[in-house]
């Protein structure tokens, strides 16, 4: 028997409408995370971000698959795509932010606020684009090559 299960086909508009949702709770959560370990564990910085930083990476790979965006692919197949997709928004953070603050300074607040909404914008544009074609793909693109057990 065939383990591969038809998912029901999301309407773009839903996959951007649950990416921003993940997106804020993603804030929301990051922020609460390292706020815990940072003032209640009394962590040092270094540790509460990456400790943080892994639980937000595995928690909203299960968020993207199963709520967001929804695919046929085999959890195991997207996993790779996944981490690769977080390193490259995570370069690219890095990279246009010490690129912006280098360039403006960020002493101002308002030179901090658009540097990060540049950011934001960006890297969630980017991530978003990698997750809808090629981490987590819509049904018909695993529909397009015949299943082995369909083969003669």
């Amino acid at each position: 028997m065939d383990a591969h299960i038809e998912k029901k086909r999301q309407p773009l508009i839903e996959r951007i409408i649950w990416f921003v949702v993940g997106g804020v709770g993603s804030a929301g959560m990051n922020t609460l995370l390292t706020q815990t370990f940072d003032h209640t564990l009394h962590w040092r910085t270094g540790p509460s971000l990456a400790v943080s930083f892994a639980i937000m990476t595995a928690f909203f790979f299960f968020w993207n698959y199963f709520i967001n965006f929804r695919t046929s692919a085999i959890w195991k197949d997207c996993l790779w795509r996944y981490l690769l997709s977080v390193a490259i928004c995570y370069g690219l953070n890095v990279l246009i932010s010490f690129s912006a603050i280098k360039k403006f300074g960020a002493e101002k607040s308002l030179s901090r606020f658009l540097i990060i909404t540049a950011v934001l914008s960006v890297t969630g544009g980017v991530k978003f684009l990698l997750y809808h074609f090629w981490v987590f793909p819509h049904g018909a693109n695993a529909q397009s090559e015949p299943r082995a057990s369909e083969a003669v």
